[in-house]
């Protein structure tokens, strides 16, 4: 009995190294490949998750692009409303202007005086500017920076015309685009000072109920209603038959109605 155990002990242990091969060489993953199995499909995972993420993202940027193309579309459209208003406005300033420069063309320096008065010294005036082509010259350029559009150009032009014709047959008129300039820019301060320097200086010049009307405008849009009805009841007052009479009309209208 003795002699046979530890044959007995050598078969386990060759039984047991015989199975400790087969494991060895079986097709069963290890826990190491078990566990890095599972990481592969975290991280594909983490990738599809990534993947849609970005979709997203993108479809959102595009969304946000699409919104932006839609407002600058309306600022697009609000600004060339705003642009064909103001050349409308600039349209009907020049037809004004076109007349005049028609009449100088057809008529002479005589036709753009503007001076009512019949006397000898107003003649004067007109022959001694005809005589200098200077002077005309002068105040076309300036017109025709207006005319163009050049407003910032035109008012240096007609405040050098100014200050150096200032007694010219061309004064008062020049005096008034400066006011106009000023006003197609807004500028109203300015305009309203040119209009009122206009109305001073040149108190019989033609153009006085349109300096007048154009006063009351600007207190108008800066909110001087008290102002602004004044000046329009002087325009009537005092110019029931000019032209700016039935525009000062218009604007007393709708006042009313405003109740202002």
């Amino acid at each position: 009995m003795k002699s046979r155990i530890p044959g007995s002990l050598a078969l386990l242990a060759i039984g047991g190294l015989a199975s400790g091969c087969a494991s060895l060489g079986s097709n069963e993953p290890t826990p190491e490949q078990l566990r890095l199995s599972a990481l592969e499909q975290r991280a594909e995972r983490v990738d599809r998750r990534l993947e849609n993420l970005n979709l997203v993202q993108v479809a959102e940027a595009v969304d946000g692009v699409e919104a932006k193309m839609r407002e600058l579309r309306g600022e697009v459209e609000r600004l060339s409303y705003e642009l064909e208003a103001s050349k409308r406005r600039e349209r009907q300033l020049y037809l004004d202007i076109d007349k005049r420069l028609q009449r100088l063309e057809q008529s002479g320096v005589g036709a753009l005086a503007g001076s009512t008065s019949p006397d000898s010294s107003a003649q004067v005036s007109a022959a001694e500017v005809a005589s200098d082509p200077e002077i005309e010259k002068a105040y076309v350029t300036a017109f025709d920076l207006l005319k163009a559009g050049k407003f910032d150009a035109a008012i240096r032009s007609f405040q050098a015309f100014q200050a150096k014709y200032p007694s010219s047959v061309y004064a008062d008129n020049a005096q008034y685009w400066l006011g106009e300039a000023y006003y197609v820019k807004q500028e109203y301060g300015p305009a309203s000072q040119a209009f009122m320097n206009m109305v001073q200086r040149y108190p019989d010049s033609p153009k006085v109920p349109d300096a007048l009307l154009k006063s009351a405008y600007i207190d108008y849009e800066q909110g001087n209603f008290g102002e602004a009805r004044a000046t329009l009841q002087q325009v009537l007052e005092q110019h029931p038959n000019a032209s700016a009479a039935s525009l000062a009309r218009q604007r007393l209208d709708r006042m009313d109605r405003e109740g202002r």
